[in-house]
C-alpha cells in the first residue's frame, strides 16, 4: 500500500485501515513540516475510525456480495460531492435490485426460495449496519482529502 491508494484500505477490513493510518504516521515522521498542516485531518479521521465496528469492516472485506456493490457505488460517485448517506443508500438499492432480478430469473421454486433467503440476509445486514456503511464511505472520503492535502503541500 502506498499513499496513492490509502483510500482503498477501507476494502481491506480493519487491519487494512490500520495499515493505512500507520503509513500516514510514517509519512508525517519523515516530513515533520507537514505534521502541523495535516494533524487536524488525521485526528478527525481517527475520531471517525473509532466509531467503525471492526467486525463490520471485516465482513465487508470477506463477503463479495457486500464488497462489490460498495466498490461500484464509490466508483460511480468518485469525484462528485454526493453525500456518504446517498452513496450508502445507492449501495442498498443496487443490492436489493440485483437480488430481485435474481429472484425473478429463477426457474425452480427451490432456487427462488434460496435467492429470497439470500436477499433477506444481505438486506438485513446492510439495513442493520446502515450507519456503519455511511461511516465507511465517510472514511473513504476522508482518506481522499488527506491524500489531496499531501499532494497539495508536496511530498518533498
Amino acid at each position: 500500500m502506498t499513499l496513492d491508494d490509502i483510500q482503498d484500505s477501507i476494502y481491506l477490513g480493519d487491519q487494512g485501515i490500520k495499515r493505512a493510518l500507520d503509513l500516514l504516521q510514517t509519512y508525517l515522521e519523515k516530513h515533520p513540516d507537514k505534521k502541523e498542516v495535516m494533524a487536524n485531518s488525521i485526528w478527525n479521521f481517527k475520531t471517525k475510525y473509532q466509531q467503525l465496528s471492526p467486525s463490520f469492516a471485516n465482513q465487508i472485506k470477506v463477503t463479495k456480495k457486500y464488497l462489490d456493490p460498495l466498490k461500484f457505488a464509490i466508483g460511480s460517485f468518485k469525484g462528485t460531492t454526493i453525500s456518504p448517506t446517498a452513496v450508502a443508500t445507492f449501495v442498498m438499492d443496487n443490492v436489493t435490485q440485483e437480488a430481485n432480478r435474481k429472484i425473478i430469473s429463477a426457474k425452480e421454486p427451490k432456487t427462488r426460495r434460496n435467492r429470497e433467503f439470500e436477499k433477506a440476509i444481505i438486506t438485513k445486514f446492510l439495513h442493520g449496519n446502515y450507519n456503519q456503511l455511511v461511516l465507511l464511505v465517510e472514511l473513504y472520503r476522508m482518506f481522499q482529502e488527506i491524500k489531496a492535502e499531501i499532494n497539495l503541500h508536496g511530498t518533498n
